[in-house]
Parts: structure tokens; sequence; C-alpha cells
């Protein structure tokens, strides 16, 4: 586990078929049951995924997109009127929503999608709940079209010792240290346009002043963005210590096809 604790490697992605399969079995229903725990389902992070996701998208339409893990597709409110088709690629049964196609992932990664289909793709938060995330992240390039683009952001943290169970997490869900993530990106040969920290560690405690998701407030977002931008922070993967926790949680990226 050391190798893992310590961010050297990708816990999951060196998994046998067998160990994927048990993986993706428990995490299939995993998020959908661990919303449904918290009362009413309320989309919580539109101001994050426009700040670093949808303002730096070009002004044009997606005739084809593709969300990765979309739940009921409210990611998409600020952008639909710029979208067509929208596929979602989701293993519970749980979210469902008649405005969007649905389509079950394959454990193995592998995505029953044309090459070169999809304009714009978005991946808020899955990849972690994921064990192969590099065969996940090359699926993605290949069924990108050609100058498409891709808008992310995944924890980059270990969010604790997996191994046990956490409060308020699914069984597997890691984050990927992030340099084992740009690796990842760049050997499926996808172009970084944007790379930011965010989710600074306290950001989310706003909520019991607000009385409303914090990463719905522009303003909340934006502090949050100066707050990771700061170089005092712990930057490792896993902590050690209680000042450790104090730091920067997650990536977003906009990532484009040539």
């Amino acid at each position: 586990m050391h190798a893992y604790l310590s961010g050297q490697k990708l816990y999951g992605d060196d998994f046998t078929p067998a160990e994927i399969d048990a993986w993706f079995a428990d995490e299939r229903e995993g998020y959908f049951e661990l919303a449904a725990s918290n009362g009413p389902y309320h989309y919580a992070y539109h101001q994050l995924n426009i700040q670093h996701g949808f303002r730096h998208l070009p002004e044009r339409d997606f005739p084809q997109v593709l969300g990765l893990g979309s739940a009921a597709g409210d990611e998409f409110d600020p952008i639909r009127s710029r979208c067509g088709t929208i596929t979602i690629l989701e293993p519970s049964d749980g979210f469902r929503n008649p405005a969007f196609e649905y389509v079950k992932p394959h454990p193995s990664g592998r995505m029953p999608f044309a090459t070169s289909q999809f304009d714009l793709i978005t991946c808020f938060s899955v990849l972690h709940h994921i064990p192969n995330v590099t065969t996940v992240v090359t699926e993605i390039n290949r069924v990108l079209r050609s100058g498409g683009y891709i808008v992310m952001h995944e924890p980059i943290v270990s969010m604790g010792d997996w191994s046990v169970p956490r409060k308020g997490l699914t069984k597997h869900e890691r984050g990927i240290p992030i340099r084992i993530f740009r690796e990842i990106l760049a050997a499926a040969g996808l172009e970084v346009r944007r790379e930011r920290l965010c989710a600074f560690s306290l950001t989310s405690r706003w909520q019991y002043l607000l009385h409303e998701p914090p990463y719905n407030q522009r303003w909340v977002v934006k502090l949050d963005e100066f707050l990771c931008s700061l170089p005092v922070w712990f930057r490792g993967y896993h902590p050690r210590h209680v000042w450790q926790k104090l730091r920067p949680m997650a990536v977003a990226y906009v990532l484009t096809k040539s």
C-alpha cells in the first residue's frame, strides 16, 4: 500500500479483469445510494463547472455530447442550449432523465461508441470511482472528435485510507495523484488547454453558513480558486498530519484533441 498512498502508483489502474469486475459491481450504485441517503437530489456544482470548464469552451455548438457518469444530466444546464444530442454513460439505474440517451458502461473501460463520435465530453468527479483510469482516458480520447473538447475535474488526494469504510464516500473512490494524472493525459494524446487546482479543503464548510451548496456560488468558487493558487499548502497525496489536510483537493482541466 505504501506505493499507492505515497502517490507513486494509482491504486486500481493495474488490476486484473476479475478485480476490475468486482470493483465495478461495488461502485455501480454507490454514488446513487450515497446521494439518496442525503435526501432529495440537487446538483451542487454548477459554478465550479462554469468557472473551470464551460466558460473556457469556444463559442460554438456541440452537436454530439457525451457525459461520463453524469447522473440525471443536471451538469449540462448551463450549456444545454449549445448541445445537440447528449449521451450519458451511467452505470446506475437510479439516475434517468428522458431528455438524454443513456448507455451502460462496461467494466473493461471500453466504450460502445464510434471513434471520433463526440464534439464535447464532460467528466466531473467520475474517474476517481473507476479502477482502470488509464484505459478510460484512452477511450475518451478515441471517441472524441479532432478539435473536440473535454472538461473535467477530479480529486487528487487519497480521500483517506480506502481499505476501511469512510463516512460520506463510496467503497473504492480515491483521488488520482496529479503527477500520474498528467502522465495519463499526455500518454492518451490529449492537449491541456487549462489546468487549475480547486476544491480547497475548507470550502465545503461554507454550506453551514450559506445553507446552500458553496460550489453553486460564483464568489465562493472564485475565492476557492485564489486559495488553491497559493504556494504554501501541502501538495502530497496522503496526509500524515492534520495540518497537511489544509490544501487543494482537486484539479480541473480543459482538454482538447488536435
